[in-house]
């Protein structure tokens, strides 16, 4: 494995060079940790630890029904999966996913590339939904925002279909070669019944409501409170802000993308970046707990059923 040290070097002075500017907009003081409350960070970590079951469930949900592996072995693959993607640059900890599916699900490669575009892509639309939730509660026309709203639910139903045109429409690309004839894998023989449409959508939907239940949490903890259109334009522009992110974890990019999103529900710049630069460290350290308590979990789990299981 090769390290590219000019991406190194080029990580490392977008994110100083974002930090440098978020703290000249605060004075280069670093903020005051006085209204920091540990106990509402110690309660977002459950919260994200039930955010990863919530995905570990979709993502099994998304499997062909042959792959019959228990729930904790994609609990655990949903957990790393997860820290992975946040701590990676860019969202490359997707290319990771394939890898971990097959250690952990015994998914062939085909099929996790399969499910990580429909579970991206179905991610995708549901922030874009949570993005026009937000306009609407400040102020976008409302028989605009419901017609899309209504054409963004029905979107997110056949979601797991565009994800698959997408990839047959990549397969057909010649010059990718063995990469094409590998995609044609990931083509599913049949599409998803109704009933599964809706119970992928539901969880899908239910991990992103339980993660802004922890992000307001984790606002809390910093000393701030953000009503449901603040929650809702922090998360969209915290995972935009992931997706361009090249530094690791994000630091500079993500933090710059919060204190946009504070700017954009009414706080000044000043104070959004003081806020941004508390409140992200502590959603990172929150996320990276619950990935770490859903993992000890399982690992907890498994050890109590193998005993109950070596009994006589």
């Amino acid at each position: 494995m090769t390290i590219d040290r000019g991406k190194i070097v080029t990580a490392f002075a977008v994110s100083s060079l974002l930090l440098l500017a978020l703290f000249w907009l605060i004075g280069f003081q670093f903020p005051s940790l006085e209204n920091v409350n540990p106990r509402w960070l110690l309660a977002a970590i459950p919260l994200y630890a039930l955010v990863v079951a919530l995905r570990a469930t979709a993502l099994r949900a998304l499997a062909p029904d042959e792959i019959g592996r228990p729930l904790l072995h994609w609990l655990r693959l949903a957990a790393r999966h997860q820290a992975l993607f946040m701590l990676a640059p860019a969202g490359s900890g997707d290319f990771g996913f394939p890898l971990l599916a097959k250690r952990y699900a015994h998914l062939p490669g085909a099929e996790a590339v399969r499910i990580i575009a429909q579970y991206r892509l179905r991610d995708a639309v549901i922030l874009a939904l949570a993005g026009v939730g937000a306009a609407l509660m400040q102020g976008l026309d409302p028989p605009i925002g419901a017609a899309v709203l209504m054409l963004g639910v029905l979107l997110v139903l056949f979601t797991d279909d565009l994800a698959v045109v997408l990839l047959s429409l990549i397969g057909r690309l010649d010059f990718l070669g063995p990469v094409a004839c590998f995609l044609e894998g990931a083509i599913p023989r049949t599409r998803p019944a109704l009933r599964e449409r809706l119970v992928r959508s539901a969880l899908a939907l239910a991990s992103w409501a339980m993660a802004c239940l922890a992000m307001q949490t984790v606002f809390f903890a910093a000393g701030l409170s953000l009503s449901l259109a603040g929650v809702l334009t922090v998360i969209v522009a915290l995972n935009v802000a992931g997706a361009l992110a090249i530094s690791v974890a994000g630091f500079g990019v993500a933090e710059a993308g919060v204190a946009g999103a504070l700017i954009a529900i009414g706080m000044s710049p000043a104070e959004a970046t003081a806020a941004a630069i508390v409140a992200r460290p502590l959603l990172l350290v929150s996320m990276v707990g619950g990935c770490t308590a859903a993992d000890l979990a399982v690992t907890l789990l498994s050890r109590l059923s193998a005993s109950v299981a070596a009994r006589p």
